[in-house]
């Protein structure tokens, strides 16, 4: 994305912290589903979505949100982090958590796998250029309308 702006030597430098941050909070959110209260499964959830909003702060940019894949990286992590957020807030209320599970799984898990796939089959097949087809980017939004009804309604 930043090859192909009007910036002079733009440098995208992701911050590593943030994800090893995010991926450590994810296995002790994980730990603590297992084996721990769940007030304490509450608060790892909401460590889980406040550190997936920070990531997001690398994205915040005219320039890369431009890109329709850079925008589907940005919300399918921004629909994980609002799941994880609403699954900390409900277990600390004694609240059903499925409904925010559908946040995560389709919004965020599922837009994920779509995503690698995409990439991956424009790599493999020879195109240089990250270009989703039409058909791929009408289902990118559908799938987070999908997430989006499961969860509120």
């Amino acid at each position: 994305a930043l090859k192909e702006c009007r910036l002079k030597d733009p440098v995208f430098i992701p911050n590593v912290v943030y994800k090893n941050i995010a991926i450590t909070f994810l296995l002790l959110h994980a730990a603590a589903e297992l084996w721990l209260p769940a007030q304490t499964a509450g608060f790892t959830a909401l460590a889980v979505g406040f550190i997936l909003l920070a990531k997001l702060r690398e994205l915040h940019h005219h320039e890369l949100l431009r890109k329709h894949y850079v925008r589907t990286y940005y919300l399918l992590q921004l629909f994980a982090a609002a799941g994880y957020l609403w699954t900390g807030a409900a277990k600390l209320q004694n609240l059903p958590t499925s409904a925010p599970l559908h946040l995560i799984t389709l919004g965020g898990m599922m837009g994920g796998v779509m995503m690698v796939w995409l990439t991956a089959g424009l790599w493999h097949s020879g195109f240089t250029k990250l270009d989703y087809p039409k058909l791929c980017r009408i289902a990118v939004p559908i799938l987070f309308a999908a997430a989006v009804s499961r969860a509120f309604l």
